[in-house]
């Protein structure tokens, strides 16, 4: 990682120029002139990408086709949840210079449909916020501007309005609770100014306002007021309900124990209550909201007297273990598998005694005796089974399976436990390969009945259905590696997504902007690497929870955006819900159909 004296002083060598071709020698006549191509022509571009993501390509020949840039490391709010405060590591609370921008720019100066002004802090503290919009929509290209609005004033709004979106984050529905989970003032004043920008926009399509509001333990109850808000009072385009980023280490998710997960039950009544006001069309605006993405939640058992509990006896009972997305890898180096629901496969060639894998916290009630079904296949090493203490972290009890195949009972006693975690380790000198049938004590996936997404606004979930029907099972894309291109750092570091965190953030870095040539970050080994695994099976820790990994961008890699761009064509001052409006789904609904079957075969 470079000095942070590079910030504002870059060496003379720096290899971002738009001669981005000189760089690969190795490409023939062809690629190098589809590559000149794609350099002068947007369109162009965003077609060959398209094809080289549904390739699977891992050497682009394309350009980025957004960009986000995070102009500074300083934000006045204080968001327990932002990804950038919670294990965020290399953070410098300094501003990036403007050229080093430009220099960033220049080598996709025609190849970019939208620059981000984003993430890492709050980008209207910039001190060349407006020369940085200037800059951007200056260059026949859309930007759009992630905010928290306090720094934002009636007298940015001709600047504002310059812009393609604004996305307010409020996290709240009221002022106590946007202080109590922002810890910023002036909930009253950002609602006004959102509603005297879209005064001020009036009939024009641009800027697309939208709000959003990433749920915790401390806002899950004012969902709904906040879309009741956002629809009927602020009078934004689009509603943004987010889940929690789940945390991660080198190895993948670990357990988020913070008080700010909301709680199992709490999050399932959210998604039924939400699903249900989507369903009755009694929300107007555009919800973005996928019930399948809030993986981040505290289970709870029900309440009891510990004491009454212990002297009624030690009754016997079973428990449900956690879904194998709720467990995590302890030590990097070990291979977990799971090769159905109920089964784990473990590999582990380094020395006994770490712990391999873990589940997340399991509720049980205090006083009672666990019984646990198991079957063990120990092909070589020792493998230990350790139920974990969730109030001491300590050992409850261990078994241990030898070499051979055993089905046995895991026996033990819950104390004054109201939570335990499974432990998966080595307990012998050789490397360890086993694998552990849990029989049926895996409980369902987050994404079945109680988690569902259900039915949306636009009756999605339905043509899925049809699609599958026709199609079979369709496949999901990330198209992040093959189109966007991240500037996550005020010292240069291109992180490869905003929610790499912790020791994931140095592993999976792009590079450098302001030392490394174009090149070396778009196409390096490990950009490379992103695109190989991030439609895969195996794919990178941070990619493993990331919400927004389905999301797509472009008329040719966004269904929704593809359709959406022809409706706004037909009867484009029709509101939803009349009778022009009506016309207008009618007449889509054909062609629709007809798009996802030639261009979008196989997506979600």
């Amino acid at each position: 990682m470079p000095q942070t004296q590079n910030v504002d002083n870059p060496p003379a060598h720096n290899g971002l120029d738009a001669r981005t071709d000189t760089f690969l020698p190795h490409w023939g006549w062809f690629r190098r002139n589809l590559h000149a191509l794609c350099k002068r022509s947007r369109l162009f571009n965003h077609l060959i990408s398209s094809i080289e993501m549904r390739a699977d390509r891992e050497e682009a020949i394309s350009l980025p086709q957004y960009i986000g840039l995070c102009p500074t490391g300083q934000c006045n709010a204080q968001c327990e949840f932002c990804s950038v405060t919670v294990q965020r590591t290399g953070i410098i609370k300094r501003q990036i210079a403007l050229e080093n921008i430009e220099r960033f720019l220049e080598p996709s100066l025609n190849t970019v449909w939208m620059y981000g002004i984003e993430g890492n802090g709050e980008p209207t503290l910039y001190k060349r916020f407006d020369d940085l919009v200037a800059l951007l929509t200056g260059r026949s290209a859309k930007a759009y501007l992630i905010t928290n609005g306090s720094r934002l004033s009636n007298a940015d709004i001709p600047l504002l309005l310059k812009l393609e979106n604004i996305n307010f984050s409020l996290n709240a529905a009221t002022a106590d609770t946007h202080n109590k989970v922002m810890k910023l003032e002036g909930f009253d004043a950002i609602t006004s100014l959102i509603r005297d920008i879209v005064q001020a926009r009036g009939d024009a399509r641009a800027p697309k306002i939208s709000a959003s509001f990433v749920v915790t333990n401390d806002n899950i109850l004012e969902v709904s007021d906040f879309l009741r808000l956002c629809d009927s009072d602020l009078g934004v385009d689009e509603i943004f309900i987010r889940p929690l980023s789940e945390l991660a280490n080198e190895a993948g998710t670990v357990e988020d124990l913070r008080g700010l997960v909301p709680l199992e039950r709490d999050l399932k009544e959210m998604i039924s209550r939400v699903n249900a006001g989507l369903s009755e069309n009694k929300i107007k605006k555009r919800v973005f909201f996928d019930s399948s993405t809030f993986r981040s939640y505290r289970a709870e058992v029900e309440a009891q007297n510990d004491g009454e509990a212990l002297e009624a006896g030690q009754m016997e009972t079973e428990i449900k273990l956690p879904s194998k997305n709720r467990w995590q890898i302890d030590s990097p180096g070990v291979e977990i598998s799971w090769p159905s629901v109920n089964k784990v496969v473990v590999r582990w060639e380094g020395p006994p005694g770490p712990y391999l894998l873990r589940s997340y916290s399991i509720p049980c009630k205090a006083g009672q005796t666990v019984l646990l079904p198991v079957n063990c296949q120990v092909r070589s090493g020792i493998l230990g089974i350790g139920i974990l203490s969730g109030k001491t972290a300590g050992w409850i009890k261990t078994f241990e399976f030898k070499k051979g195949e055993t089905l046995d009972v895991l026996e033990f006693d819950t104390g004054h436990d109201s939570q335990i975690r499974i432990v998966l380790y080595s307990n012998g000198a050789d490397n360890l390969d086993a694998e552990v049938d849990w029989i049926d004590a895996i409980q369902k996936e987050s994404s079945d009945p109680a988690f569902e997404t259900g039915k949306t606004q636009d009756g999605r979930m339905t043509f899925h259905r049809i699609k599958r029907f026709f199609f079979g099972t369709t496949r999901y894309y990330c198209q992040k590696p093959w189109a966007d291109l991240g500037n996550f750092s005020v010292d240069g570091r291109v992180d490869v997504c905003c929610i790499a965190t912790g020791a994931s953030q140095t592993e999976y870095s792009l590079g450098n902007f302001i030392n490394d040539d174009f090149q070396s970050i778009w196409n390096g080994e490990q950009m490379r690497n992103f695109r190989r695994t991030v439609n895969s099976g195996k794919q990178l820790p941070p990619c493993e929870r990331c919400p927004l990994h389905f999301a797509y961008q472009g008329p040719l890699l966004d269904p929704q955006w593809f359709t959406d761009g022809l409706g706004a064509r037909i009867f484009p001052n029709a509101s939803q819900g009349s009778f022009a409006g009506q016309i207008r789904k009618s007449m889509l609904s054909p062609v629709k159909a007809l798009i996802h079957m030639v261009f979008f075969r196989g997506f979600r």
